[in-house]
């Protein structure tokens, strides 16, 4: 958001700088929660995601630290 602002405007603002936190944060718990649903599965696979290396536990604390 930030980055498009900039490229449009020429400056940066504190409200663009919010509104892509806000979003990165959005974004973030959602790739959270389907790395927790898919942890099975990517077991299975032999990916090595967060939640299959650290635990069912660590994406859920990551997700309360929100």
């Amino acid at each position: 958001v930030p980055g498009t602002y900039y490229l449009q405007t020429g400056s940066l603002t504190e409200l663009s700088l919010c509104l892509g936190a806000a979003l990165g944060m959005l974004v973030t718990s959602i790739l959270v929660v389907n790395n927790l649903r898919d942890r099975d599965a990517d077991i299975i696979s032999g990916k090595k995601t967060l939640a299959v290396r650290f635990g069912k536990t660590f994406p859920k604390f990551s997700l309360s630290c929100w």
